[in-house]
């Protein structure tokens, strides 16, 4: 027999009586309340974000990007309510703040209309930004989804239980 789940016994057979009696009751009293305890649902919506980095000059999902939000949207439970989501598209800011725009709402409207190819259902809403610097936060999608968690119903606590008899059945041999 392994040794390693004698042990704990062992400790627990050395302890006093009492002590075990008040350990059983509180283990009892203690699966009770779990199994009677209603399941909670969240009061205030839940918010999750997810970035998607674009090649530099491009407004198409690379592989690696697709898959990213493909893994993103596993976040979102089923039967979620109150689902919106916001794509905000950006780049580097150059002299023509024109094709800024186009490049970065370029950006935000392929991880939108990605989204909802892949069966998001919820609003969505989505906007290009461009941001100073050079790196490669220049170069992305910022996705926000807000949903509200589903309302889980605990189930009722079991009854009472009656024993029931069960008539013997006698086989002869």
């Amino acid at each position: 027999m392994n040794n390693t789940l004698l042990t704990p016994l062992r400790r627990f057979q050395r302890r006093p009586r009492a002590f075990a009696a008040a350990a059983a009751v509180a283990l009892v009293a203690t699966s009770v309340i779990v199994a009677t305890a209603p399941v909670q649902a969240a009061d205030a919506p839940t918010t999750v974000t997810q970035t998607v980095y674009f090649d530099s000059g491009k407004s198409f999902l690379t592989d690696t990007a697709q898959a990213t939000l493909d893994l993103f949207l596993l976040e979102v439970p089923i039967g979620a309510t109150d689902v919106s989501a916001s794509v905000q598209g950006w780049v580097q800011r150059t002299p023509n703040r024109e094709n800024d725009r186009r490049l970065s709402t370029a950006r935000a409207k392929v991880v939108a209309d990605y989204i909802q190819a892949q069966g998001y259902s919820g609003a969505i809403s989505y906007l290009g930004r461009g941001v100073k610097d050079r790196t490669a936060s220049a170069r992305r999608a910022t996705l926000t989804i807000t949903y509200s968690a589903p309302v889980v119903v605990a189930p009722p606590a079991p009854g009472p239980t009656v024993p029931c008899r069960i008539p013997s059945a006698s086989v002869a041999v």
